[in-house]
């Protein structure tokens, strides 16, 4: 049996999920099985057979390009394409499932989570053609990466999962339950000094949406203690940080490491308005949010900010706070990455459409709204539902659109404020406007 895993980029990095799932089966699985790497330029080393897998990983819309122009030059090499397609990733946490298997039936199975406990059940019981979910399986062991199925530079990591305990914030999904490992300090610091003293890796990213600063603490003090931090001068990116946490604790061992040890960090601000954040249930201050702001940068930490634009009753008087907040922190932070709120199932407005003032719409957005300018990807349709909202400042129910531009004067002000893939939505008139004010963002999010 072969496992052919297909190689893409998304945003300027490798997407590497399947050399992790390959990981896995070689360390928990009595399956035999060889692997490839495989790409649009190389099909010939492909053996089209029903003994063997082609996995195709997408976490994100922007990826679902590269699915698309691959099983296209499959159905142009082959034919009939016999392997067992298997596809998975966070894309498909909001993706029709229907509407997946129908314009692409190549696809045999969908997963969707956490995709090593799933890979597993489908090539040892041979299950058949369907779509699966990841809280369906076992939790998944701990494990590393294997020396066959290395990685181009930066090794994802995590403590316990990339759920959020807080789970109460009223705009957010939670997609599944916890299926990873519960892991202490020394857990995590033994994987790493296995992947330095292995492979030399020295860029490790912890997805966790939920890092405990106590716990990042001891795990970097064990690293330090050890003399992995002066041997191999290891870097972290850290994806979650609460900023209502503890994060005073890591002062000490900070001031130790060497400045950048934590060369990142991404806090999820969202609003700087305490009305707003009260609202939606963030549970924080805007005073906790100054001071985790100011607490990193002098140790060689870049804060990168996560905003949600968009949300409903949000005024143009708290879009005035959201700026000026911008305005202030704007020499400590490095880049503000904002979303763009949309409706779907799963999330608290969602069944309170009355006290947030929304009008939900009998449409569902389709993948083929994100990508307007190509005429290639099919109307896939996602869980992501058009609504209006109703606006004090216009006195009326407002369409997405509208309630886009209020935020324009931020986008034209501040260079470091990123776009999204969600503005891909926009009518042509809203594109227009956008690019001319901010055509590096506009052209970023293609």
């Amino acid at each position: 049996m072969i496992i052919y895993s297909a190689k893409h980029y998304e945003i300027g990095r490798p997407n590497e999920n399947v050399e992790h799932l390959l990981s896995y089966l070689k360390q928990f699985s009595d399956i035999k099985f060889t692997s490839h790497l495989v790409s649009i330029d190389n099909l010939d080393t492909i053996e089209n057979d029903s003994e063997n897998y082609i996995l195709i990983s997408s976490t994100s819309i922007m990826a679902l390009v590269n699915l698309n122009l691959f099983i296209q030059a499959l159905r142009k090499k082959f034919g009939k394409i016999k392997c067992k397609v298997v596809v998975g990733g966070a894309a498909y946490y909001f993706l029709n499932d229907a509407d997946v298997l129908k314009y692409y039936p190549e696809i045999t199975h969908i997963c969707v989570g956490k995709g090593e406990e799933v890979l597993k059940a489908i090539i040892e019981q041979n299950l058949p053609s369907g779509v699966y979910r990841a809280e369906d399986f076992n939790r998944v062991s701990a494990y590393t990466l294997c020396p066959e199925y290395p990685v181009e530079g930066v090794v994802m990591i995590n403590f316990r999962d990339s759920r959020c305990s807080w789970n109460k914030c009223v705009f957010c999904h939670q997609a599944t339950k916890c299926v990873y490992p519960s892991k202490n300090a020394q857990d995590v610091a033994n994987e790493v000094m296995y992947y330095m003293d292995q492979f030399g890796y020295k860029l490790y990213y912890f997805f966790d949406n939920e890092t405990k600063p106590e716990m990042l603490t001891e795990f970097l003090e064990i690293l330090y203690n050890r003399g992995y931090i002066k041997k191999f001068r290891p870097q972290f990116y850290v994806l979650g940080l609460r900023v209502d946490s503890n994060i005073e604790s890591l002062r000490s061992i900070l001031k130790k490491c060497p400045k950048g040890t934590i060369y990142g960090i991404a806090l999820g601000i969202e609003f700087y308005n305490q009305e707003i954040l009260d609202r939606y249930k963030k549970g924080i201050t805007t005073e906790q949010i100054d001071k985790a702001l100011k607490f990193f940068p002098k140790f060689g930490t870049k804060n990168d900010v996560y905003l949600l634009f968009g949300l409903p009753t949000v005024t143009n008087k708290h879009i005035k706070d959201q700026e000026d907040f911008i305005k202030k922190s704007y020499p400590l932070v490095s880049l503000y990455k904002p979303s763009y709120f949309l409706l779907s199932d799963g999330v608290e407005i969602k069944n309170r459409k009355d006290d947030f003032k929304i009008k939900e719409l009998d449409y569902n957005y389709t993948v083929q709204d994100f990508f307007r300018y190509s005429n290639e990807i099919p109307p896939i349709r996602t869980n992501y539902i058009d609504f209006l909202s109703w606006d004090d400042d216009l006195n009326k129910y407002a369409s997405r659109d509208e309630t886009f531009l209020k935020y324009l004067t931020i986008y034209k002000k501040f260079s470091r404020v990123g776009a999204n893939i969600r503005l891909l939505f926009l009518k042509d008139k809203t594109h227009r406007l956008f690019s001319k004010i901010r055509p590096d963002a506009y052209f970023d999010i293609f």
